[in-house]
């Protein structure tokens, strides 16, 4: 139990996504991205990282399942 906390932000080609899932949970996000190659979680390549695993694209949004833990993730968008 406990509270999924989000903040984000967009400038011009990125997009900001801070996140904390609680313990023993997971959560699917949809991150607005032209590749999935180019969305980052402290600064790595989001994909190769435990706890994160790249479901798919989907309409122009990377979709992650991740589990508990803070991310901060960043993505490049189109303008």
């Amino acid at each position: 139990n406990g509270k999924i906390l989000t903040e984000w932000s967009k400038t011009k080609k990125n997009f900001n996504l801070k996140v904390e899932i609680p313990c023993n949970t997971t959560a699917k996000i949809y991150l607005p991205a032209e590749d999935a190659a180019l969305v980052k979680e402290s600064k790595k390549e989001a994909s190769k990282i435990k706890n994160i695993k790249f479901l798919e694209m989907e309409n122009g949004y990377a979709v992650y399942n991740i589990g508990s833990g803070k991310y901060s993730f960043t993505s490049k968008t189109r303008s």
